[in-house]
């Protein structure tokens, strides 16, 4: 994978991290971070400095044709001529990931009567950074 600019010129050295062909390649919504496809079957998000973030997402069984950011980029769609599509939940950071686990938390609380000290520490967090 390559960034370029508008005159053509390549920007940084390439990513480097698949094992095969690059087949897609999408800009998040907010323009940090990259995600890839390739024909060894997986994708993998980059920083713009070209550096992975996290591990490759696996799981197609053949090449992995095309890869989309969902609108709010906490979602990955990707397309594998496997013939099946796939949804990956991503956070790629803090921002990302807090909101999601407190959203999870919140529907804990409402099936669950008994909390215990580890789930009020919990709740605590997501109300000081998360919840409103």
């Amino acid at each position: 994978v390559r960034l370029w600019d508008l005159a053509g010129n390549a920007v940084g050295a390439p990513f480097e991290g698949h094992s095969d062909s690059v087949l897609s390649v999408a800009f998040s919504p907010d323009g940090q971070t990259i995600v890839s496809s390739s024909d060894d079957s997986t994708e993998r998000l980059w920083d713009l400095a070209g550096d992975a973030v996290g591990t490759p997402f696996e799981g197609h069984s053949n090449v992995v044709l095309s890869v989309a950011f969902s609108p709010d980029g906490q979602t990955i769609v990707s397309g594998s001529a496997d013939g099946t599509v796939r949804l990956w939940p991503i956070w790629l950071s803090a921002e990302g990931w807090l909101p999601y686990t407190c959203d999870s938390l919140q529907g804990y609380l409402l099936a669950h009567s008994k909390i215990d000290e580890v789930v009020r520490e919990a709740r605590r967090t997501c109300e000081r950074y998360a919840w409103p």
